[in-house]
C-alpha cells in the first residue's frame, strides 16, 4: 500500500543534498545536450555554451533566460511543423498539444511527447503527494467544457496515486432529470 510511506519517491527525496545536486546537474547536462542537438531554438540560444561547462548550480547563472516572447518568435520561425524552431522531437512524436491563453500576446504552443507528458504527470504526482493526496482519497472533478479538454493530465496524476476520481461535466444529467 503506497499510502503508508512518507514520500512519493523515497529514493530521491531522502538522498543527501550533495548527491541530489550531483544528480540534478548530471540530468541538466543531459537535457542541455539533447536540446542543443534536437531543437533549432536551443541550438541558437545556447551557442557557445557546452553542457560540460555546467559543473555547479552557480554555473547555471551563465545561461541565457528564455521568456514567452522568445518562444513566440521561435514558434513563428522556420521549421518542419507549426512549432517552428521550438520542437525537439519529430512532429510525429507529439502526442499532446495545448497552448497558453494569449492574454499577454500571441498564444505560445506547448507540444508534448509521450515521454515529456509522463514526466509532467510524475512531477504532479509528487506535488499531490506532498499536499496529502493518497490512494484512499476520492476526488470529484466538476468540469466546464474548457476544463474537460485539459482533464486528462489531472486525472492521470490522481490515477497514478491510486486515488479514485469521478469526472462530471455540466451537460451530464441524472437519469430521469428534465433540467
Amino acid at each position: 500500500m503506497i499510502g503508508r510511506r512518507n514520500f512519493w519517491n523515497p529514493l530521491l527525496e531522502t538522498l543527501p543534498r550533495e548527491k541530489l545536486v550531483e544528480i540534478e546537474l548530471k540530468n541538466f547536462r543531459r537535457y542541455m545536450r539533447y536540446a542543443k542537438k534536437h531543437s533549432e531554438f536551443y541550438r541558437k540560444k545556447l551557442a557557445g555554451l557546452e553542457p560540460d561547462d555546467i559543473r555547479s548550480r552557480e554555473d547555471l547563472k551563465s545561461l541565457p533566460l528564455t521568456d514567452k516572447e522568445d518562444l513566440r518568435i521561435a514558434q513563428d520561425g522556420e521549421g518542419p511543423s507549426i512549432y517552428g524552431e521550438l520542437l525537439g522531437v519529430d512532429p510525429k512524436e507529439v502526442s499532446d498539444f495545448r497552448q497558453t491563453s494569449g492574454t499577454t500576446g500571441k498564444p505560445v504552443y506547448v507540444p508534448e511527447s509521450y515521454e515529456s507528458w509522463q514526466w509532467r504527470v510524475e512531477v504532479w504526482c509528487h506535488i499531490l503527494w506532498m499536499a496529502g493526496f493518497r490512494e484512499t482519497d476520492r476526488v470529484f472533478i466538476p468540469l466546464d467544457t474548457m476544463s474537460m479538454l485539459r482533464s486528462g493530465k489531472g486525472t492521470m496524476r490522481l490515477k497514478n496515486l491510486g486515488a479514485m476520481w469521478c469526472l462530471a461535466a455540466r451537460w451530464i444529467r441524472p437519469a430521469g432529470s428534465t433540467r
